[in-house]
């Protein structure tokens, strides 16, 4: 059976940046009894501090290498991953190849784009490091192990609080655990970053 492997991820920090959590929900497909029958694993961890793009981006993350784990060990029989996320920030950066460029141009983003700053005046961005770096090279790392085993990653983009089930589950999940102040970890590269 070669059924494609369902990533459903969320972030949460509120306020943001702030106590955070992400989750994952993962539904893979497996026989029973000779039947075909649907499983469904969460995950979910909290942070006393970081923030919402990082929560959402490691969501991610944590959901492939344990997906790229329990292919490697026969628990999940398949080589499609689709990803389900709402955050625009991790599809885009995936989808349109900002994640690849940034790691050509030596972790810097391009800069000259035109904005208009508080005053009104018009302004030209300058090059600036990118943002969690260490999550994007994780990612990679990822992706390329994928790419050994064969596995196709693939992800899309959902609207948040729009009742989609399992979209919905995740957010209940990473809200939790942002506010399971006893079980928190600490985002370490986030918190030394800001002197914290």
């Amino acid at each position: 059976m070669n059924q494609q492997i369902e990533l459903y991820t969320d972030g949460s920090s509120v306020p943001n940046p702030g106590p955070s959590g992400w989750a994952y929900l993962i539904r893979y497909h497996t026989m029973k009894d000779g039947h075909p029958h649907t499983e469904v694993i969460e995950q979910s961890k909290g942070f006393r501090a970081s923030t919402n793009n990082r929560m959402e981006v490691l969501a991610g993350i944590e959901g492939v290498e344990a997906i790229l784990t329990g292919i490697s060990s026969g628990t999940y029989l398949g080589s499609q991953v689709k990803i389900l996320s709402d955050s625009e920030y991790f599809c885009n950066s995936v989808n349109k190849g900002w994640v690849g460029s940034w790691a050509s141009n030596n972790w810097m983003t391009k800069g000259g784009f035109t904005f208009k700053d508080r005053q009104g005046n018009e302004r030209v961005s300058k090059p600036k490091e990118v943002a969690n770096r260490d999550l994007w090279e994780r990612w990679i790392d990822l992706t390329n192990r994928a790419r050994a085993m064969a596995v196709n990653i693939s992800i899309e983009h959902i609207y948040g609080h729009t009742g989609h089930t399992w979209n919905e589950r995740c957010d209940v999940l990473s809200k939790e655990a942002a506010t399971a102040v006893d079980s928190y970890q600490v985002d370490s590269i986030y918190e030394n970053s800001r002197g914290g």
